[in-house]
């Protein structure tokens, strides 16, 4: 029984410092970008290294 009560102690503190952590990560901007390389990767806007759109 007191293993029992030591795992979920464990696991209670662990989930407790990941919520902290991902906290303090959205807090500081990690997660803010909108446009990801993935995403731009998707958009029709192709623009030339001149600047001009390829049609």
């Amino acid at each position: 029984m007191d293993v029992l009560i030591l795992m979920i102690l464990v696991s209670v503190s662990l989930g407790l410092i990941f919520l902290v952590l991902f906290i303090i990560s959205v807090i500081k901007g990690q997660f803010s970008e909108d446009e990801s390389p993935a995403i731009r990767l998707l958009m029709d806007d192709f623009a030339s290294e001149d600047g001009k759109e390829i049609e």
